[in-house]
């Protein structure tokens, strides 16, 4: 019987001390999961934050973009239109020298 209880207690030390690893291994896990997890929200927000930045900054260069065909197409018909008066007035130059010719 002794023989047996000393068996049965080197048994049960033995579980004691892999149970008290056991948890100590468990209790580094969860606390590790929990810095995990800190550290990813902590990234989420980061990556969010980066996300509208990117955001604003391209609604900001499409209305740039807007702007300047805006500008490109009031240019393009000032050109236009300065083409075509230039135009007109020299037919209507030229119709006035051809008249004068044709009274001479």
């Amino acid at each position: 019987r002794i023989k047996f209880e000393e068996k049965l207690s080197h048994f049960t030390a033995g579980s004691e001390e892999e149970n008290a690893k056991l948890k100590a291994t468990a209790e580094a896990l969860r606390e590790d999961i929990k810095k995990k997890e800190r550290e990813s929200s902590h990234r989420e927000a980061e990556l969010l934050e980066d996300a509208n930045a990117f955001r604003e900054a391209f609604e900001a260069a499409r209305e740039h973009s807007r702007n300047l065909s805006k500008a490109n197409k009031m240019l393009f018909d000032h050109t236009l239109g300065t083409f075509t008066a230039r135009a007109a007035s020299k037919r209507s130059l030229q119709e006035e020298v051809m008249a004068k010719k044709g009274v001479e």
